[in-house]
C-alpha cells in the first residue's frame, strides 16, 4: 500500500513540475500514454492453484513488482488453509524466494485440487 501511495505522489510531483500552467491537463501527443487499470487479485483458498498462480504472476508482471516483494504482497491474498500453511512455512524459514514460494504452493495444493479416482473406488461399499 505504501509503495502505491509513493507511486501516486511521484506522479503528481512529475505532473506539477512538467506543467507550465498553460498546458495543464494537456498531454504531449508524441509521448505514449500509460493507462493503469485497477486489477483485483482473487483470494486463494487452496482451490485452483494453477489458475491463482497464473493470475498473481500476471498481476506482478503488469505492475513490475520487484521479486523480493512478491511473497509479501501475495500473502495478503491467502485465506483459510492456505494462510495457515503460509504462516507455518514463513515462521519456520521454509520460503526464501518467490520461485521457492510458487514451487512450495504447487507441491502443497495441486495435490488436493485433483480427485483420486482409486481412492473413491476403495470407499465404495
Amino acid at each position: 500500500m505504501t509503495h502505491r501511495m509513493d507511486e501516486i505522489a511521484l506522479r503528481i510531483t512529475n505532473l506539477e513540475s512538467s506543467s507550465d500552467g498553460s498546458s495543464r491537463g494537456m498531454s504531449d501527443p508524441l509521448t505514449p500514454q500509460r493507462h493503469f487499470l485497477k486489477l483485483d487479485v482473487p483470494q486463494f483458498d487452496g482451490t485452483d492453484p494453477c489458475g491463482w498462480i497464473f493470475k498473481i504472476s500476471q498481476f506482478f508482471n503488469y505492475h513490475h513488482t520487484p521479486e523480493e516483494k512478491c511473497i509479501t504482497v501475495a500473502s495478503f491474498y491467502l485465506d483459510g488453509l492456505t494462510l495457515s500453511w503460509y504462516q507455518w512455512m514463513y515462521h519456520n524459514g521454509q520460503i526464501e524466494s518467490w520461485q521457492q514460494f510458487l514451487q512450495a504452493l504447487k507441491t502443497r495444493f495441486i495435490l488436493i485440487a485433483y480427485d483420486n479416482p482409486r481412492g473413491k473406488l476403495f470407499k465404495l461399499t
